[in-house]
């Protein structure tokens, strides 16, 4: 990928990419303690990772127990991942991890496809050569990651891939973008799991597109090739997991994202 080396035009170090011990977001916000923060990265990690399972009902007592807590950080991270949709609770019941439902798929790749080709495109703008380079590193471990048939490398390439690519927009709307990820990951880790390294050679064409877009320092090809990527991945899970269903929330937000190219 030669388009990926970019031209020296500073000396810049690379942006960093946030993210908890599960990729997602890290709260370190002023009302939120540390030990509710750890506690809720650590049940991020367990519902993202499948330890905690879709449909399980969570008691605080057994996870501050297991996690060797207090029952305080715990309800107070249960209320952190239930504004982040990672758990529900309804009136009088216990805390639940949610269901797979092709309704949420939908709704929750129609989100990232509008608010990431947004996000892409703002740090296309602002990407130095020192964050060209780390990207190009970036792409050159999914590839060697193929290479090698390691799923677990091109996983957790794959997901710092996502989230340097937006790591230069607004940190409320990054804040928001990685809420959404890891909505999505429950999704896509079923899908990831089950693929073979032929289906990651494929996605990391449609990466290296993106990619030499932002080098290319062309935002509006960069949105595009983001937009096409995300909506193919939620076509792609919505026929494994209800093929009879039509994706309409994400065909239309990609639709959307077309007609700004050609406005």
């Amino acid at each position: 990928m030669r388009a990926l080396q970019g031209e020296a035009d500073d000396a810049a170090e690379p942006t960093a990419v946030r993210q908890s011990p599960s990729g997602g977001p890290v709260h370190t916000g002023a009302n939120v303690s540390q030990a509710t923060a750890e506690v809720g990265n650590r049940l991020r990690t367990m519902i993202l990772q499948g330890a905690l399972e879709p449909g399980s009902v969570l008691s605080q007592v057994a996870l501050a127990r297991q996690l060797g807590v207090s029952t305080t950080p715990v309800r107070e991270a249960i209320r952190l991942l239930e504004a982040e949709g990672l758990l529900i609770t309804e009136r009088n019941r216990r805390a639940r991890v949610p269901p797979l439902e092709i309704e949420d798929l939908d709704a929750v790749y129609s989100s990232r496809v509008l608010l990431e080709s947004t996000a892409v495109a703002v740090t296309t703008q602002r990407m130095t050569s020192a964050d060209h380079a780390a990207l190009a590193d970036n792409v050159a471990r999914l590839a060697a990651a193929v290479e090698n048939d390691d799923l677990p490398a091109w996983d957790a390439a794959h997901v710092e891939f996502h989230r340097r690519i937006v790591a230069l927009t607004s940190p409320s709307q990054a804040q928001m973008i990685a809420s959404l990820m890891d909505r999505a990951e429950r999704y896509r880790r079923v899908s990831v799991l089950s693929s073979q390294p032929r289906e990651w050679a494929s996605r990391n064409s449609e990466h290296e597109k993106i990619a030499e877009a932002m080098v290319a320092r062309d935002p509006a090809a960069a949105a595009g090739c983001l937009a096409r990527h995300l909506a193919r991945t939620a076509l792609v899970l919505t026929a494994d997991f209800a093929p009879e269903a039509d994706a309409i929330c994400t065909r239309t937000a990609l639709q959307m994202v077309g007609s700004w190219q050609g406005s």
